[in-house]
């Protein structure tokens, strides 16, 4: 057996050595991380925080919370004159109009620069978390049905590039409202999902692009809460605008399937859906006031987080797979037979 020379020998020493302090830098690294995020930031009384999408669910419990713990809130609602709005006002709650569904934004952000102005205001944070979600197969979408998820799914971007140089100017934090559906494709929420990978990808990008100017970019990603917000409250609506506008050849090639699938989705929506918002009101405080927020939460029912963590390791094909067996295996259980099966059925 041949033995190592004096220089081989000491090579050997160096690389153990490296590989020793490289171990030790990442875990000082994750200790100081730890303990950075303990330490929390005290808004000052001129500082606001700016929320979209308040109208009900996530965006109206976390301004309503924010607010009642003396912090000084903007929160946006598609109406101003509605029984939510009127709820957060009467807590202190600044209540502005946005329809991200227009083409012209530019008054909300001239109405939130001039507030901001008048009040001598800085923003210390915009919480996009306005959103929607249409389940059905892509192919059953309407062109309209589309335009609307992406639309307000990345009105961030529009809000963002709105109030760019206040941001800036107050190194404003932005919290984007994403979803675990960012992370894992499902079948069935095609244009969600791909409206929730695009904005994932956007705060990426942009907290490097931000980081210069002192600006950080933080993701929430929540995973089911349709039980307690009102994301599936016009599914009926939709799912009767995608029968209206289907082609006579859809509805050959889909069968029974369409109605089967539709009856399914609306059963067993929320089966995993959280049944109150303090875990995700806690993820947003951390988010908010941690002076070393992560770039990333997740927040949902345990079980349902575990399993996307464990499909986020797996090969895409892999991944693809178990997603895809897990759900013909639920519409087997539920006698829903897919469309080649309706044509050509097993032996």
């Amino acid at each position: 057996m041949a033995t190592l020379s004096l220089h081989e020998q000491l090579a050997e020493h160096i690389v153990w050595l490296l590989v020793q302090f490289v171990a030790f830098s990442i875990l000082t690294f994750a200790l100081w991380r730890r303990l950075g995020r303990k330490s929390r930031i005290a808004l000052g009384e001129h500082e606001w925080i700016l929320i979209t999408g308040c109208d009900s669910g996530i965006g109206f419990a976390l301004s309503d919370r924010l607010a009642r713990s003396g912090y000084k809130v903007i929160a946006t609602c598609l109406h101003p004159s509605g029984p939510s709005a009127r709820a957060l006002i009467s807590h202190g709650v600044e209540v502005f109009r946005l329809d991200l569904m227009e083409k012209d934004l530019e008054v909300f952000g001239g109405e939130v620069e001039n507030f901001l102005k008048k009040n001598s205001g800085r923003l210390h944070a915009l919480v996009n978390n306005a959103g929607v979600c249409v389940m059905g197969e892509f192919d059953w979408l309407t062109e309209q049905q589309v335009d609307l998820v992406f639309k307000v799914n990345l009105g961030s971007m529009r809000v963002i590039r709105l109030l760019m140089d206040r941001i800036v100017a107050d190194r404003c934090r932005i919290i984007n409202v994403t979803s675990v559906n960012g992370i894992i494709a499902y079948p069935g929420l095609s244009a969600y999902c791909a409206s929730k990978s695009a904005l994932e990808s956007f705060s990426d990008s942009l907290a490097m692009e931000l980081e210069k100017f002192g600006v950080r970019v933080i993701k929430v990603r929540p995973a089911d809460f349709a039980k307690i917000t009102s994301i599936m409250s016009a599914q009926d609506e939709h799912t009767e605008r995608m029968r209206q506008n289907l082609s006579e050849s859809k509805r050959l090639r889909y069968g029974n399937y369409f109605d089967d699938y539709q009856r399914l989705t609306s059963e067993m929506a929320g089966q995993l859906s959280m049944e109150n918002f303090d875990g995700i009101l806690k993820i947003f405080e951390d988010a908010l006031f941690e002076a070393e927020p992560r770039i990333a939460y997740n927040s949902g029912h345990r079980f349902y987080i575990l399993v996307c963590r464990l499909l986020c390791v797996l090969p895409e094909c892999c991944q693809r797979f178990v997603v895809t067996w897990a759900f013909r295996k639920v519409l087997r259980e539920q006698n829903v037979a897919l469309p080649n099966e309706m044509l050509c059925p097993r032996r």
